[in-house]
């Protein structure tokens, strides 16, 4: 090979990388070959390609996209080349047998007019006009389908079924975003014009907003409790972001915050699981098949009470903290005093201690009778509180305080409901009753 040729291997590469990119153009020189690959970017179709395979268990799978992943170029410059055609050959995750055989013959037939080439493009690099080839060709070709079972890449490299059309979408999808980050967009909220990196690309709905939106919404969400999975801003759109675009918005502490209200939301949810009552915890609890009393936490293994979130203490009534009652005592010296007794401290007693309790008492039997009252009105207590102070949220019953601001109220189930009558708002009317007093209420104050 002579010096000349070699230099002329070496201009034509460097003219390659300069033009794509290092990141598109990869080679190594040998004594007298040199060997590369260069990946050919693709236009986004003008209509969304249907990709699907149908070797899966599940039968045909399929997903649709205009942005095609690069298509690479596999070369090697012989010792003589240009004057010797290059070698080539064409590689890509999707491309079908048909697409291969027709690129092939053309690229080789390129390269075997070389002398037409050399003096329709002198001074310019030939793997470039075989890589516009390339690409102008998969540009204008009609295409609406491509099957990817058996094609070249899945023999080549042994791969199918599930994990080819889920390679294939990665690299669709991360184009698509490399795509959608080199130009600018307008926000659907703000209709600013921004660049890619500032704006967030919802999939697989294609919604577009700048950050600051997308954060400013994200935030009032959280901040007003609507804490239901968090979606794209566009109405009636249920395109969810990712977890990573959640933390870059909000933050790792807001977004662990945001898990696990929607954790317990969604346990709340199940007939056959609650939360552990552990403040450390939280996580969920299996409820026993046997009692539905009994619940098992699956993180920490504390098995509690159902109803009064304690302890698992068997076919023994629950306790009550703020439950007791109240005895008068007469002493030795002919004095009295009041003693006090909490249910805690009633259970916590061992056999003897109980015993000397029930004789201040007069008895167990009166003992228990004045317990079971003192829970009874307590009970009452609360239920008069609650019913008073409190309105039940129309959807799961949960009961729910406001104390200030508008009737408007997003229970943690994800109703929306007016504090003032307990309607269940949406729409338009829940914008309206947000901001405007219930006139159900209004009525009841003025009778």
């Amino acid at each position: 090979m002579t010096t000349s040729l070699r230099q002329n291997q070496e201009d034509e590469i460097i003219a390659l990388t300069e033009f794509f990119g290092e990141n598109l153009v990869t080679f190594e020189r040998g004594e007298e070959v040199i060997r590369g690959r260069i990946s050919i970017e693709l236009e986004p179709k003008n209509v969304a390609v249907t990709l699907y395979d149908v070797n899966i268990p599940e039968g045909r799978k399929e997903f649709k996209t205009r942005f095609l992943s690069p298509v690479d170029l596999i070369f090697s410059l012989p010792v003589d080349y240009p004057t010797e055609p290059a070698k080539f050959d064409i590689e890509c995750v999707w491309i079908s047998n048909e697409l291969v055989e027709y690129l092939s013959i053309d690229v080789v037939e390129i390269l075997r007019n070389m002398d037409d080439v050399i003096r329709e493009n002198q001074g310019f690099p030939l793997l470039f006009v075989c890589c516009q080839f390339v690409k102008d060709y998969i540009q204008e070709v009609k295409i609406t389908e491509i099957l990817l079972d058996n094609n070249p890449y899945s023999i080549r490299h042994e791969i199918s079924g599930k994990t080819l059309l889920s390679m294939v979408r990665n690299l669709c999808e991360e184009y698509e975003m490399m795509w959608f980050n080199s130009n600018c967009h307008d926000c659907e909220v703000c209709f600013d014009n921004k660049s890619g990196p500032e704006c967030v690309y919802f999939l697989p709905c294609r919604h577009v907003f700048c950050k600051d939106c997308v954060r400013s919404y994200f935030e009032l969400k959280l901040t007003t409790q609507q804490v239901t999975p968090l979606s794209c801003l566009s109405s009636d759109c249920y395109s969810c972001p990712s977890d990573n675009l959640i933390i870059d918005m909000v933050g790792q502490e807001q977004f662990d915050r945001y898990q696990e209200i929607i954790t317990s939301n969604a346990i709340l949810r199940m007939q056959d699981f609650v939360l552990c009552p552990r403040i450390y915890c939280g996580k969920a609890a299996e409820i026993s098949c046997i009692t539905a009393d009994l619940a098992t936490c699956l993180v920490c293994k504390f098995s509690f009470c159902t109803k009064c979130r304690r302890v698992y203490h068997g076919v023994e009534s629950c306790k009550k903290d703020a439950v007791s009652v109240v005895r008068e005592v007469k002493n030795p010296d002919g004095t009295t005093k009041y003693v006090k007794l909490t249910v805690d401290e009633y259970m916590a007693a061992d056999e003897d201690k109980r015993k000397d309790i029930a004789v201040l008492f007069g008895g167990f039997e009166d003992l228990e009778a004045a317990m079971e009252e003192a829970m009874a009105q307590s009970n009452q207590l609360s239920e008069d509180w609650l019913k008073k102070y409190t309105r039940e949220c129309p959807a799961c019953g949960i009961s729910i305080l406001v104390d200030k601001g508008c009737n408007h109220v997003f229970c943690r189930c994800g109703t929306s409901f007016c504090y003032g009558c307990g309607e269940i708002l949406d729409g338009a009317d829940m914008d309206w009753r947000s901001y405007v007093p219930c006139k159900q209420l209004h009525k009841k104050k003025g009778e």
